[in-house]
């Protein structure tokens, strides 16, 4: 197998510093190979080196994610790399003509049930089911001309095909300096982290705490660590705290005196 001299990641919807992008493929990549990795993103902030990450960014200013995908498409034609690493799946149709022009090896990382979410947001039942065909013959698309990676086994059963599963889950060692011993004496502290949004579950947290206040014995806080408005609610024995979004770092210093973890499944 010939050496690969050069790797680049493509997004065009996530910002550098989402954790899966940057820390568990760029700054893996680029700090454990001595091949030539570039993270290609379209967030307006200008291109950068982070921690041994070199950062292009493609957006020119635009803010529909069609228009960074054509600008980026552009970009990518030009540039020379022996793999380039998606998961946007609008990415698709440009990754997919650039498979009759470029010798590059092509990767689509699966880290979400699209299909499942196009279902969940878009339209009444029929466009529904369009809106979902149309992705699962975009996939098809995709599976003829690219590798397709998932993240993790549960989408094995979302997809009417089979690929690798990568397992891309955190490096447990990164959370060791967190590890501290909790007790509950003042207060509960519930954390979360990830997209905040009414499709995420916003409004149920922010219920769920309130209730739980009006029977605990215990003031009660939430922290939550990710896309939104930084601002603090206070009601009558809880409190929520949205600190926006944060580093890694900074995002599980905020959350290592919780007792309790919200997650989404």
């Amino acid at each position: 197998m010939q050496k690969l001299k050069s790797i680049a990641h493509v997004t065009t919807v996530h910002p550098r510093s989402d954790t899966r992008i940057f820390y568990r493929y760029s700054k893996f990549l680029s700090n454990n190979l001595s091949t030539k990795f570039t993270l290609f993103v379209a967030d307006g902030l200008g291109n950068q080196k982070i921690e041994g990450v070199n950062i292009v960014d493609v957006s020119k200013g635009h803010s529909s994610r069609l228009a960074r995908a054509g600008q980026l498409a552009l970009r990518l034609i030009k540039a020379k790399y022996d793999v380039f690493h998606f998961h946007d799946p609008e990415l698709i149709p440009v990754f997919w003509m650039m498979s009759f022009i470029t010798k590059s090896r092509i990767v689509f990382d699966v880290h979400e049930n699209f299909p499942e979410e196009i279902s969940r947001r878009y339209g009444g039942i029929k466009f529904r089911r369009i809106f979902k065909s149309a992705l699962l013959m975009l996939f098809s698309l995709a599976r003829q001309r690219m590798t397709i990676v998932y993240a993790e086994d549960s989408y094995v059963d979302d997809y009417s095909f089979d690929s690798t599963v990568i397992h891309n889950y955190p490096d447990l060692k990164f959370f060791s300096k967190f590890r501290v011993h909790r007790s509950v004496n003042a207060t509960v502290n519930f954390a979360y982290v990830g997209g905040v949004s009414k499709e995420r579950g916003q409004l149920f947290m922010e219920l769920f705490i309130e209730r739980y206040s009006k029977i605990s014995e215990v003031p009660v806080r939430l922290d939550v660590v990710g896309e939104t408005p930084i601002r603090e609610v206070f009601g009558n024995n809880y409190s929520i705290h949205y600190h926006g979004r944060q580093s890694l770092e900074r995002a599980y210093e905020i959350i290592k005196d919780s007792h309790i973890g919200l997650c989404l499944l």
